[in-house]
């Protein structure tokens, strides 16, 4: 919630005593960092997870901002246009060769441009060399070779044009409000990156051939390289490929930091849009140019802004769950990163129904915690969760992936992040945390200026608009300043998860299979446990777990309760109450959710090996006793009645929620879009109800554990408070007579909603299946892929006519056994026909035979590369060991996936393509502009 209202932390300066901390940060050991002759920076870093790949990055210090005037759009252009022909890969064969590759566009091979620099994306194998050593020659190709033909430049514009239509909603029309208010017209609020639709249509060659020198030049680029590799050869091809680019004799230097001149008085602004779900109410005070993070002492500031934010959203949490409550969630920090070079502090919320009584709370919290301070039982919690995190942190160090340490390489090019490494790291946390005192904490917030000019936003639905003026905006937050407020009273709780310990119950049987490594408890209530010791992860567990049922065992009104299950994971469990289960938890890393769908009951959850048994006594408590508290349950609802807000004004979740319930023939039995008034509506008797008939028996559901298994203790923690959860006689299963089906036959659904000239295509082809075979399964799946390249191919290459069309094919397994391919594709209104009858017209050409060599190495390729990788992943195993149980599969498709993969035939494609698609139901589902 903080995260989606606030901009980031906060730091004040002048702080820290320790004369320890003011020495400089070193770099990590274990990273290599260099620079050519020419300026260009390179970072190589041997890191093994994943096995046999790296991750590749390009990064240009550049973005929109350094456009001018005539390039508005330019940079993040330049990006599409590396895609569209270098020296080595003229026209579209980059992406033709990275797809045989096993490099799949957008998952992988990608790239994204900001305010401020342009990141390019190439994930690789290194199992071959002359795949690995061509990609570094894509990277190369970036950096000097684009051929930004004038041919390829027009044939772009209508897809940067479809990309600007389908990202423009209500949110990036309120950002286009309130931008130019609120950073004084600086070139941040001229420079949106998506750019000026005039100049995406008519911008010339020079345009891009002038950015692309001007700032695509070696001393204004960094190369990253992190994966399984050799890191002296690496930094030799580097070395080698990247010396020859040349600087150009003159270039634009680029600015320390784009000039923001912050606001001389306070100043207010409201924004609205029809389509706004909520009401977001925001405050910004003491605009400042940020320090260096080069010394300990800065980062030990950074940190203890940090602390200080960790500390307001503990008081904050608690009003979620208080029905008097004029906010729904929010966030204080006193320091945090603005734009680049820049820091701010903050005030946010989600507000119910009154502007001014939110901000008169919200600047309550904040003066509570200047004049009185925050208590020894508030920093300890805090202190534990962060020392707790970078102590699993240091355990992961050798199972990290490579992708993680991108970012932070990236930064440190950009912004010189520290990147010392998180044995360097841990040890500065730990001694900064043992010495950080209560006193100092306090003095940070007491000397927070509150009389520093401020930019107050209120972005807001139509419904509540008119709720506040400016004027009224500014003097009820200078008067908010000076209202009287009492401390913060701790309330005393009990820490124990568990009061009342429960009778273990038994293993009846247990079950080795070898070939999957695994192991299957049978326990004395129903329940099957099958767990996976593994080596992906040093501390981390996954569960994943299912029981067949869903709503086909609820009444129609259970299932209307049903759309609001996720409130219950906000009520307390056990005697607690919701509101103290943050501080019952402080420093656990664990959690568990429910989850119901159509057909089945599902839970996932994770741990550290530590907590592990905690996961277990969450697991027992939420199905033997959550706590329905009738004063939370009224906050809760009030809570997401306020995030919630006008969703239904959302044209996507408008289209979509009828979209379904024309599918399913307008039947009570679905789930339907969550209602403001509805959930105002609810009883708690209701919501209790529906929950207690989904978990009351779990005679027959399977848990999946996977990861790093303490085994001395996990069979008698599974008997204690898994074997222990009571359950029926009989077992749940699908009430077949409940099942819902889609309607059958060729329909079209036509729906209006939304301000924007732009329309979205939900295209289904659609069966029922009988005696699949696991052939037909992967065929199938491995069709939809192709479709995917040729989709994209066809409506975005070729005619231009979409931004990011997505395919999907697969199965629903038995007992309730269906398949699917869908389309989802954003488009201008008149394109709409065009591309149904294109993509139609592909889907009749494969049926008809069209598969091609290199098609197939495509798709296989990609789907052995991504195996290669989720099969070393805690995740993946979980997932695939519950369906083994869940649909009676055979473990060896696991062990033989790769071989059955190789094994599918063109002709295997076009089969299951004339089976299944040939007289499918089809459902195009169209949604065009109010």
């Amino acid at each position: 919630m903080k995260k989606q209202l606030l901009t980031g932390l906060l730091m004040i300066i002048n702080w820290l005593t320790l004369s320890a901390q003011s020495t400089i940060i070193p770099i990590d050991n274990n990273l290599k960092i260099g620079k050519l002759e020419n300026g260009l920076t390179y970072y190589i870093k041997k890191n093994a997870k994943p096995e046999a790949k790296v991750e590749l990055r390009l990064i240009v210090n550049a973005g929109s901002v350094l456009e001018r005037t005539d390039q508005q759009g330019v940079a993040h252009f330049l990006e599409h246009m590396a895609f569209n022909g270098t020296t080595n890969f003229p026209k579209n064969e980059l992406l033709n060769y990275l797809q045989k590759s096993g490099v799949r566009f957008g998952a992988d091979l990608n790239a994204s441009t900001s305010f401020d620099y342009t990141m390019y994306m190439l994930p690789i194998s290194t199992s071959d060399e002359t795949v690995l050593q061509n990609g570094y020659k894509v990277i190369r190709d970036w950096a000097g070779n684009l051929l930004l033909e004038s041919d390829e430049i027009d044939k772009e514009r209508g897809i940067i044009l479809e990309e600007k239509r389908m990202r423009q909603n209500a949110s990036m029309r309120t950002i286009t409000q309130f931008y130019p208010v609120m950073l004084n017209n600086s070139l941040y609020s001229q420079r949106i990156p998506i750019g000026k639709e005039e100049i995406i249509k008519t911008a010339p060659q020079k345009a891009f051939t002038d950015f692309y020198k001007d700032w695509y030049r070696p001393n204004n680029m960094a190369v990253i390289a992190v994966g399984d590799i050799d890191v002296a050869k690496t930094e030799a091809t580097i070395k080698n490929l990247f010396s020859n680019l040349k600087n150009p004799s003159t270039y634009p230097e680029r600015p320390a930091i784009i000039p923001i001149e912050w606001h001389k008085t306070n100043t207010a602004e409201i924004v609205s849009d029809a389509e706004n779900v909520n009401n977001t109410l925001s405050i910004y005070l003491d605009l400042k140019k940020s320090a260096a993070t080069t010394s300990w002492e800065v980062y030990g500031t950074e940190k203890l802004q940090r602390i200080i934010s960790d500390l307001f959203d503990g008081r904050l949490e608690e009003y979620s769950l208080d029905p008097k409550s004029p906010i729904g969630g929010g966030g204080i920090s006193l320091e945090g990163s603005f734009f680049r070079g820049y820091q701010i502090g903050s005030i946010s919320a989600i507000i119910k129904n009154s502007p001014v009584e939110a901000m008169n709370l919200m600047m309550a919290e904040l003066l509570k915690a200047k004049q009185y301070g925050f208590t020894q039982q508030e920093l300890d919690r805090v202190k534990k969760n962060i020392e707790n995190s970078y102590s699993r942190y240091l355990a992961e160090k050798d199972k990290t992936e490579s992708a993680s340490y991108t970012f932070e390489y990236m930064q440190h090019f950009l912004v010189n992040e520290p990147i010392p490494g998180i044995e360097a790291e841990h040890k500065f946390i730990t001694d900064f945390l043992h010495s950080l005192t209560l006193e100092k904490v306090n003095e940070t917030v007491k000397a927070f200026n509150l009389n520093a000019p401020a930019f107050i936003l209120y972005n807001a639905t139509d419904a509540l608009k008119n709720a506040v003026t400016k004027e009224e905006l500014i003097a009820t937050f200078e008067h908010s300043k000076n209202q009287k407020v009492e401390p913060y009273v701790e309330k005393n709780i009990s820490y124990d998860l568990i009061e009342d310990q429960p009778t273990p119950g038994k293993i009846i049987t247990t079950e080795r299979n070898e070939i999957l490594n695994s192991t299957t408890l049978s326990l004395s209530n129903g329940i099957r446990v099958v767990y996976k010791k593994t080596d992906f992860k040093n501390d981390e567990i996954i569960l994943k777990g299912s029981q067949w049922g869903g709503y086909t065992n609820l009444s129609a009104d259970e299932i209307k309760a049903a759309t609001y299950l996720s409130l219950v994971s906000s009520l307390g469990l056990g005697n607690h109450k919701g509101s103290d289960m943050p501080k019952i938890l402080s420093g656990v890393q664990a959690g568990v959710n429910t989850f119901a769908s159509p057909t089945q009951f599902s839970l996932f959850g994770n741990s550290t090996i530590n907590d592990f048994e905690k996961l277990l006594q969450m697991i027992y408590l939420k199905f033997t006793k959550v706590n329905f508290d009738t004063d939370e349950f009224e906050g809760i609802k009030e809570t997401y009645a306020a995030q919630l807000g006008g969703i239904a004004k959302n044209p996507m979740a408008k289209f979509n929620d009828t979209l379904n319930k024309f599918r399913y023939n307008y039947t009570n039995r679905i789930t339907k879009l969550p209602s403001t008034d509805e959930v105002r509506s609810l009883q708690i008797n209701e919501l209790a109800g529906t929950y207690k008939k989904l978990t009351s028996n779990l005679n027959g559901a399977t848990l999946v554990f996977t990861g790093n298994i303490d085994e001395t203790v996990f069979q008698t923690y599974i008997e204690k408070y898994i074997a222990s959860i009571p359950t029926k006689s009989t077992t749940e299963s699908i009430n077949k007579s409940n099942l819902v089906k889609p309607i059958n036959g060729k329909n079209i659904f036509t729906f209006k909603a939304g301000k924007e000239n732009k329309s979205q295509i939900s295209y289904s082809y659609y069966g029922e299946a009988v005696e699949v075979s696991e052939k037909d399964i992967l065929a199938f799946a491995l069709m939809g892929d192709i479709l995917q390249i040729k989709t994209t191919d066809k409506l975005r290459e070729e005619m231009g006519s979409t931004y990011s069309p997505g395919v999907n094919a697969g199965f629903t397994r038995p007992p309730v056994c269906t398949y699917n391919l869908f389309l989802s594709v954003s488009a201008a209104p008149e394109n709409v026909e065009k591309i149904t009858t294109a993509y139609d017209a592909l889907i009749v050409s494969m049926i008809n035979g069209s598969v091609s060599d290199d098609d197939m190495i495509k798709v296989k390729s990609q789907r052995i590369k991504v195996f290669e990788t989720q099969s070393k992943t805690n995740g993946y195993w979980s997932n695939m060991l519950e369906q083994i149980q869940l649909y009676n599969i055979d473990g060896n498709n696991i062990t033989t996936y790769v071989d059955r993969v190789n094994a599918i035939t063109k002709e295997d494609i076009i089969a299951v393509a004339k089976k299944y698609l040939t007289d499918a139901n089809t459902l195009k589902g169209i949604m065009n502009p109010e």
